[in-house]
């Protein structure tokens, strides 16, 4: 079985977790755009409307951010905000993304033992 089979037969093992993993990051990042559309919405052009926020956090999540820009904006939830979103979406739902790739990898790489 070649690597392009076991690319093909892991993602076939981690499509229903890949699944759920989208349906959580969606409320999530959701949740957050809302939140710092709310905040920032009315001073920080970034967040003027929930579409912009909802980019403005992925780029975020990319490492594209200015920080002082929120910071500057409101001294308190600026950085909490910023800080609950980093951690939650680096720490946490990156390493459960990494999880479910490497449960799968290990699923498909037994199954591809067995053919």
């Amino acid at each position: 079985m070649g690597p392009v089979s076991l690319l093909i037969n892991l993602l076939d093992k981690a499509s229903g977790n890949l699944a759920t993993f989208l349906i959580i990051f969606l409320v999530v990042n959701l949740g957050f755009c809302h939140s710092f559309c709310l905040a920032f919405g009315g001073s920080v052009y970034d967040y003027r409307d929930p579409t912009s926020a909802f980019m403005t956090l992925i780029r975020l999540a990319m490492g594209d951010f200015d920080f002082n820009e929120l910071y500057n904006t409101n001294r308190i939830l600026g950085p909490v905000l910023f800080s609950v979103y980093t951690v939650l979406t680096f720490f946490v739902l990156v390493n459960v993304f990494i999880a479910i790739i490497s449960d799968a990898f290990e699923d498909a790489k037994e199954a591809s033992r067995q053919d």
